[in-house]
């Protein structure tokens, strides 16, 4: 366990905490979508879980994807995420967004309050289910803030495509500071 999620852990701070030590960059360093994907799934889930949902997000945030975080067959992921996938833009007034990707936008999909696959609790629920892609359909994301314009995520995926039940399939991050 890095020393950054043992000082969020037994501090018993939620989400501000975050800001405070970045992991994998040292004290005071800035926490980033980079330095969170990092972290191996089960500091990753800790820290979600510690977390409050915050508010539904506006705007475009640039994203960090990894489906085996704090592994090196992580780094060959998250490498291959960003080739393809940039981030979300978050509509909150109609409470949509859009996944910003290298062909453009797609992959739209209904944003709302609901409960956590991971832990039962509040999180900002990313709903996939009658999305424009027929692909993404199969796809649902939830999301915490975890310090202001910082969000970590889990993706889930229905297997068999389509019509099996949700897995766990990905861990993201989001950064509305970071330029798009």
């Amino acid at each position: 366990m890095t020393r950054a999620l043992s000082a969020f852990l037994a501090s018993g701070l939620a989400a501000a905490a975050w800001a405070q030590e970045a992991p994998e960059a040292g004290p005071g360093a800035p926490v980033t979508a980079e330095t969170l994907m990092r972290l191996d799934a089960v500091e990753l889930e800790k820290l979600y879980s510690a977390a409050d949902p915050g508010p539904i997000p506006d705007g475009a945030a640039a994203g960090v994807a990894n489906s085996n975080p704090g592994t090196g067959w992580g780094s060959f992921t998250s490498g291959f995420f960003g080739t393809l996938w940039q981030g979300k833009v978050f509509d909150r007034a109609n409470g949509t967004l859009t996944n910003r990707t290298s062909v453009g936008t797609t992959g739209s999909a209904k944003v709302y309050m609901g409960t956590s696959r991971l832990d039962g609790k509040p999180a900002i629920i990313i709903d996939y289910a009658k999305s424009d892609n027929l692909l993404a359909r199969g796809v649902r994301d939830e999301g915490r803030q975890g310090a202001p314009g910082l969000y970590l995520g889990i993706a889930y995926i229905k297997f068999p495509p389509l019509v099996g039940s949700l897995k766990k399939w990905l861990y993201f991050g989001l950064d509305f500071s970071a330029k798009p």
